[in-house]
């Protein structure tokens, strides 16, 4: 389309797309986030189009987020976009390609990349189990001092929190991070559960309020696990929030209440198994374009 306007947009000016966006786009943006935003002439001014978004990890751009108004779609707005985003990108002097991780269950999406020319394979250790709580292999809630250690993450100390992340961060653990720091509770489900030992986080379970579409097809509100830890040096720690959050999730919502999970590595593939002995998982394919050859 000749008459789209492509910009550059700030963490400030994410509200002009806000209809595109998911509720904590603006708490994902960081210093390495870039976002370019399509803008439309509509009588006397520009309307939002589209948007694209995505961070610059190491060497590569990991695209985030690509949303065109669903009225607007077929019209090369996507098309310009990626074009625009990917230019940008190759003026970047330490940055070597853009990748996407796409879900199996994205066929147009996956289709678009592919004739965009990006290079298509499987995303390893890259798994989004669906299922509901009764289908859930979870460790039973501990009693006695452990229900002790156990609290709901809007009740946690701000310092603990931040003493966490800075830990985490200067540890030499191989760790896949779900979600952005700082951890603020409000991103978060009130049901989210934290392992306190004395003024230390031993593990912690970030819960996310959902729409889950599951096997029947149905859609259900639900909850994400968006983010699983367990200290190595306190192994009973993870069982203990998983089994009170099973607890917990029952109580209040039934054994029916829908369940996502999305692993990141080859270790939560393992823990996924765990929670989900022998169930279906979606699968995720990789989108990659090297801006030289490899």
């Amino acid at each position: 389309m000749d008459d789209i306007r492509l910009v550059v947009a700030d963490k400030q000016e994410l509200g002009v797309f806000a209809d595109f966006l998911e509720e904590d786009a603006g708490e994902r943006f960081t210093d390495s986030t870039v976002a370019v935003g399509a803008l439309l002439p509509k009588e006397n001014s520009l309307i939002p189009a589209g948007i694209i978004i995505g961070d610059f990890v190491d060497d590569i751009i990991e695209l985030k987020w690509l949303y065109v108004d669903k009225s607007l779609r077929r019209r090369g707005i996507g098309r310009n976009l990626l074009y625009f985003y990917m230019d940008m990108a190759a003026r970047i002097s330490d940055c070597r390609g853009v990748m996407a991780v796409l879900p199996e269950n994205k066929p147009d999406l996956i289709d678009f990349f592919d004739a965009m020319s990006f290079v298509l394979f499987e995303a390893a250790g890259r798994r989004q189990y669906a299922a509901r709580l009764s289908e859930m292999k979870m460790p039973p809630a501990k009693s006695g001092s452990f229900n002790e250690c156990i609290h709901r993450l809007p009740d946690i100390s701000q310092d603990y929190l931040r003493s966490f992340e800075k830990n985490i961060m200067n540890s030499q653990q191989d760790l896949s991070l779900g979600v952005p720091f700082p951890i603020l509770p409000k991103d978060f489900s009130d049901e989210s559960l934290v392992y306190l030992n004395g003024r230390t986080i031993d593990a912690i379970l970030l819960l996310k309020n959902t729409r889950v579409v599951l096997d029947d097809g149905k859609r259900a509100d639900g909850f994400d696990i968006a983010w699983l830890y367990g200290s190595s040096k306190n192994v009973v720690a993870l069982a203990a929030v998983l089994g009170a959050a099973k607890t917990n999730l029952r109580k209040r919502f039934g054994e029916d209440v829908p369940i996502t999970f999305t692993t990141l590595n080859d270790s939560s593939v393992d823990l996924g198994e765990k929670l989900f002995p022998g169930h279906r998982f979606s699968t995720f394919d990789v989108a990659y374009f090297p801006f030289e050859d490899e």
